[in-house]
């Protein structure tokens, strides 16, 4: 199967779960052999990189375009679900106690019901089932703009609503929800150390660098593991 992804890419990938170790591709990683992942807001070329790492797994993917017809996702992912942004919500809802894991990467900020499609999730996994989450920490909108790497929350335009970090966790609490982990600002160790070195350059000389250092300095992602009770 040719995913379309770099040598470099492969190997950074590989490496990934190593230095994030609470990461989404560690997250895919862990899970059980031939499990059930739902992709919401599979964006670009989710489905070529999870697939690479894990090939076992029956992917499906979820949203509300594709973005880029050379990746080949629909042929890549197992299923693809293209919707419209109002009923986002409602696919999901449609495959209730379906899956035994559901990764939500950088997702919930560009919707237009977070709260629905956090439900909708919720109910869409099985019992015992993990969800990931990631979205911009919502301390991003004090940090400055720079609108290549989006450092601020409002750097992105097509960013909805500020997620809350406090309120999401209780929110999972209140709906049958174990925190497994949760970092309101992560930063993982060799990035954050990779920042400490760059950033002075980037904000010097105005250049992007890597996201991912500028990322990890300024703790600019918020991550929640969760396991749905089996009670």
């Amino acid at each position: 199967m040719n995913y379309n992804i770099s040598i470099l890419k492969k190997a950074t990938l590989r490496l990934q779960p190593l230095h994030r170790k609470h990461g989404k591709v560690a997250f895919i990683s862990k899970l059980p052999q031939k499990a059930k992942l739902f992709d919401v807001g599979c964006g670009n070329a989710s489905s070529n990189k999870i697939k690479y790492i894990r090939p076992d797994l029956y992917y499906i993917g979820i949203d509300i375009c594709e973005y880029n017809p050379a990746n080949n996702i629909k042929e890549i992912a197992d299923e693809i679900i293209i919707t419209s942004p109002e009923k986002f919500h409602i696919e999901i809802e449609n495959r209730k106690n379906h899956f035994d894991a559901i990764l939500s990467a950088h997702n919930l900020e560009h919707c237009n019901e977070p709260t629905k499609v956090m439900n909708a999730m919720i109910e869409s996994l099985k019992k015992g089932g993990v969800l990931y989450l990631s979205f911009p920490s919502d301390v991003s909108v004090n940090f400055p703009s720079d609108k290549i790497i989006g450092l601020n929350f409002f750097d992105d335009p097509t960013h909805n609503q500020v997620i809350n970090f406090r309120d999401t966790i209780n929110y999972l609490k209140s709906n049958e929800m174990q925190i497994i982990y949760s970092a309101h600002q992560y930063k993982s160790f060799l990035f954050y150390v990779l920042g400490l070195i760059v950033e002075p350059f980037r904000r010097l000389f105005n250049i992007h660098i890597s996201t991912a250092a500028t990322w990890a300095y300024w703790g600019f992602e918020s991550i929640i593991i969760a396991k749905k009770l089996s009670k």
